[in-house]
């Protein structure tokens, strides 16, 4: 469709030039999509019987895309789907992290969440108390971890308060004592 350069006037060579730049940045996108989401889906795939922490990907974009996956569906009343996906990221984080991290850690509070929000308060019990524990444990290393540990027990009040309001009162007052430790005492950055 296009004609010779040396026969097009100025304006048209200034559109071929935009339809070449847009190739280009598409083919780039595409390029690092590939590289990251590949990367990630491959380890994904053939991680199953590695062994925790082995395998650290440097474009977590796959775990990622999961993630945001699980939201969107979570946001439209998909629960069900949302549950598989939050727990496609939970495995997928402990192939690639170990059990002993955050990342796994987050993706357990993020499951627990759900599940309370789809009235399924026991499971939602065992993996919210599973994600403190991992923060508690991972907050000795690093006192940094301080909201992302009241946050946690902010939800575990939040899942008890139907069941058990003296539970849910002991965790909402154990997220106060550390969100005001925090302000007494924040925590140093690197």
């Amino acid at each position: 469709g296009d004609r010779a350069p040396e026969r097009m006037n100025l304006f048209e060579q200034q559109a071929a030039n935009r339809r070449k730049s847009r190739l280009l940045v598409v083919a780039f996108m595409l390029f690092f999509a590939w590289l990251g989401f590949g990367g990630d889906f491959i380890a994904w795939q053939y991680t199953a019987g590695a062994e925790p922490g082995r395998y650290r990907h440097a474009f977590p974009w796959f775990g990622i895309a999961l993630g945001l996956l699980a939201g969107v569906l979570r946001q439209t009343g998909r629960y069900e789907e949302a549950r598989e996906m939050h727990v496609s990221v939970l495995e997928l984080r402990r192939r690639v992290y170990g059990e002993e991290h955050l990342r796994v850690a987050t993706a357990l509070n993020n499951l627990a969440s759900l599940l309370h929000e789809m009235g399924q308060a026991g499971l939602a019990r065992q993996r919210s108390r599973q994600a403190i524990g991992l923060m508690d444990d991972l907050a000795r290393l690093a006192p940094s971890l301080a909201i992302e540990r009241a946050d946690a027990r902010n939800l575990q009040g939040l899942i008890l308060q139907a069941t058990d309001a003296a539970a849910a009162a002991r965790e909402f007052g154990e997220a106060l004592d550390q969100f005001a430790a925090l302000q007494a005492d924040p925590p140093v950055l690197a």
